[in-house]
């Protein structure tokens, strides 16, 4: 199942121009500060988790045995949000109760 997005991740990296990474490097930049604030930049819109999920959605036509996955997925990603969710609440309280002390 991992074929799709990785094929469709890597159509999207070949579509960001050249002159992105050359420029990159011209500058100065390493690969891998290219990779990070350069290709991950440009796909971070594209290459999303609901992105993938809503393209799975998709493909749950042709393939009905998909569906479980998708859901399991999206039931995944819902969780991981609400999980990074209550974390920056719980630093936001710990923070806020140790600058009036």
């Amino acid at each position: 199942m991992l074929i799709e997005p990785r094929s469709s991740i890597e159509a999207l990296t070949k579509s960001i121009p050249d002159d992105y990474r050359e420029g990159s490097y011209a500058l100065g930049a390493t690969k891998w500060q290219t990779i990070k604030h350069i290709v991950t930049s440009l796909l971070a819109p594209a290459a999303s988790m609901p992105n993938l999920i809503y393209n799975y959605c998709q493909l749950q036509t042709k393939y009905p045995a998909l569906a479980v996955k998708v859901y399991a997925a999206a039931f995944l990603l819902i969780l991981l949000v609400l999980l990074l969710n209550s974390i920056a609440k719980i630093i936001s309280y710990q923070a806020s109760r140790m600058m009036k002390h």
